[in-house]
């Protein structure tokens, strides 16, 4: 089945530099994508950042029946995780508190509620990708960052 492309799909199409493609939900920014990198090398590096696992999973398996290998889908958090767990070497470890991760990250918004609701925010995302079997030293939780 041909996509009838609108006009801003199509200038996506003809964009030669770097992009980022952001609208609503049900907007066709995926068949965007995917007639785009139709019309690349193959050998083409696309990065399509989905905004949850559910969106990643359904962008992966229609870029596979598109037979697309240039593009990597990715969430951000899978992302980050890759780059500053898998990338390093470094392993996630449990047990911090937030004011753990105020001086570890060194957070001084100013205002010593928002400086823990942010390293809540830290330590939740952490503790979500835990894989740990030994722990990760300050410093080199520090260093990572």
């Amino acid at each position: 089945m041909d996509m009838q492309l609108t006009v801003e799909q199509l200038a996506v199409l003809e964009t030669d530099g770097n992009l980022v493609i952001n609208a609503v939900a049900g907007s066709g920014k995926t068949s965007t994508l995917i007639e785009y990198a139709k019309s690349r090398p193959s050998d083409s590096r696309i990065l399509y950042l989905a905004f949850n696992r559910t969106v990643k999973s359904e962008a992966t398996q229609r870029f596979a029946r598109a037979s697309l290998s240039n593009v990597r889908v990715e969430t951000a958090h899978s992302l980050a995780f890759d780059y500053v767990v898998k990338g390093s070497g470094y392993r996630m470890s449990q047990g911090y508190k937030s004011y753990d991760w105020c001086e570890i990250l060194g957070i001084k918004t100013g205002d010593r509620q928002t400086d823990f609701v942010l390293a809540n925010h830290v330590k939740n995302s952490s503790a979500f990708f835990a894989i740990a079997k030994q722990s990760v030293c300050r410093t080199s939780i520090t260093a990572a960052l």
